[in-house]
């Protein structure tokens, strides 16, 4: 059956994001080729497919969610063929899965696959800058972000309110917090990394 509409295409891509889960497993043979060929997809000339409809049209709608969403396109792939994404009628599909993928949550597990299957996707999409890239901010990356080197920046200032329903704030210049935003997504890699290591290990076994 073909995804005809926004809410079928939602409905699956949910089916899969629950199947992920904040711990990283290797993906499945079956799972690999799913991605592989949407990841074949969007990367045809379009040139060559403009009097394919369907096909056409499920390599402009893969090659806007890898662009805006890598994860939803890794969704995508692992939930339907690309002969049934071409079937969506709807305009709005990206605002209406950027907007779904909003307010759901985001898998570790499912974020690992980017990371770690670099060979099997399109290829790095345009990624937000690090001034708007969302980084989770863990207290001991922050220590050890403070004690490498990153004052060079300059000195932070602390603000307190005297109204207490207003919270304090630290202000840094914004060359630091880019360094800041850099150092812990790098250090989200290096954690995912870690974690797959671990799950190849137990897999191999002794």
């Amino acid at each position: 059956m073909s995804i005809s509409n926004n809410e079928m295409l939602v409905d699956v891509c949910e089916s899969t994001r629950k199947s992920f889960s904040d711990k990283f497993y290797p993906l499945t043979t079956e799972r690999s080729q799913a991605i592989q060929r949407c990841t074949a997809i969007v990367k045809i000339d379009r040139g060559s497919i403009s009097k394919n409809g369907p096909k056409l049209r499920a390599h402009t709608i893969l090659s806007d969610l890898w662009l805006y969403c890598p994860e939803v396109f890794i969704l995508c792939a692992l939930s339907t063929y690309p002969t049934k994404i071409g079937g969506l009628k709807s305009d709005d599909y990206l605002e209406t899965m950027l907007r779904w993928w909003e307010n759901v949550a985001h898998p570790k597990g499912l974020t690992a696959v980017l990371i770690q299957y670099p060979d099997i996707l399109p290829g790095k999409p345009n990624m937000p800058s690090p001034s708007s890239y969302p980084a989770h901010l863990q207290e001991s990356d922050l220590i050890d972000f403070l004690t490498s080197g990153s004052r060079a920046h300059g000195p932070l200032t602390i603000k307190v309110p005297d109204d207490y329903d207003e919270m304090p704030v630290i202000e840094i210049s914004r060359e630091m917090c880019q360094d800041l935003i850099r150092f812990v997504l790098e250090r989200q890699k290096e954690r995912l990394s870690h974690e797959f290591k671990a799950t190849e290990d137990r897999h191999i076994g002794p």
